[in-house]
């Protein structure tokens, strides 16, 4: 008596040719059907999952980029002021520098006016010193240079 083979084990025995019945080709077609039916289900899932996944990191990536572009910008207008800034107040220190240096110009002019002054003053006082006791006198002039020493 023979016993019957199912359809996988007659496909494990590869050392003699196989016959399929009508029916175990057909179940066997119809299993095989099914697993690509399946297969093609799961990679139809997957291929959408995949797309919103590669569509969500896009627009992820898009706002984030926006966001930091945007924070350049901020940042770089930032500098840019402050460069504005800092160039003005370069400008205004060289205008106060100008302005000191002329004040300071005319402040030394007029100390040299004051030490000629102070110069012939004391020339004056050195000349009356040196006259004989008949020729010396006191008034306002006297004073005025003793005053000045």
């Amino acid at each position: 008596m023979k016993t019957e083979t199912s359809f996988s084990e007659k496909i494990m025995n590869t050392s003699t040719p196989q016959i399929f019945t009508t029916d175990e080709w057909y179940r066997n077609n119809q299993r095989r059907f099914n697993q690509s039916d399946t297969s093609r289900a799961e990679w139809f899932r997957i291929n959408q999952q995949s797309k919103q996944l590669a569509k969500e990191k896009r627009m992820l990536t898009d706002s984030t980029q926006d966001e930091v572009t945007r924070s350049i910008a901020d940042r770089a207008k930032q500098v840019f002021d402050c460069q504005k800034d800092l160039e003005r107040s370069i400008e205004d220190l060289a205008a106060e520098t100008r302005k000191l240096q002329v004040e300071k110009k005319r402040l030394e002019n007029t100390l040299n006016e004051a030490q000629l002054s102070l110069i012939v003053a004391q020339e004056s006082l050195d000349l009356r010193d040196q006259r004989i006791a008949s020729d010396r006198v006191q008034d306002r002039l006297q004073s005025e240079l003793n005053r000045l020493e």
